[in-house]
């Protein structure tokens, strides 16, 4: 089959590419095959867990356990972040995106929140009963995050 690990946690696509988060890295599917994959050995990656992937404007962001985020362009550019935002543990599959920000959940630093037009990162902390956050949801001007205590709804205007 191709893949970088059997253990897939999480599907992404950018163009007509399919992007699979596993254990091993990402594999890359174009055409229903594997073309290549992604690890820490040959690209961007700072952590071969990839639990979740997002797409915001032409970026594919990648949540590692571990290794915190990175994103990566369709021409196979990496950004890594660990430097502004730190290394840690996204929880699986919780990554979603408005249309202009990028709500990554994680095991015990609450959210990070990437606002794409202005280029920043920004962290939520405060007002959550935990700071291990696993899903969001969106509702017409608020996002609905869920911590493992609840779930809280953030207006949007506050980021």
């Amino acid at each position: 089959h191709g893949l970088a690990n059997n253990h897939v946690y999480c599907p992404g696509s950018l163009g007509k590419r399919v992007y699979l988060g596993t254990l091993g890295g990402i594999s890359v599917m174009e055409e229903g095959r594997i073309v290549f994959s992604w690890n820490t050995a040959n690209s961007g990656l700072a952590a071969n867990w990839v639990n979740a992937l997002a797409v915001l404007g032409p970026k594919l962001f990648v949540g590692t356990y571990g290794g915190g985020i990175q994103s990566v362009e369709g021409d196979g550019e990496w950004t890594d972040y660990r430097e502004l935002i730190g290394q840690f543990e996204v929880n699986p599959n919780a990554m979603a995106v408005d249309s202009e920000r990028l709500y990554a959940g994680t095991l015990d630093r609450g959210i990070q929140v990437y606002n794409g037009s202005q280029g920043r990162w920004q962290v939520v902390r405060e007002g959550l009963p935990s700071q291990n956050v696993t899903a969001f949801a969106f509702t017409s001007d608020g996002v609905l995050a869920g911590p493992d205590r609840g779930v809280v709804e953030i207006r949007k205007d506050a980021f």
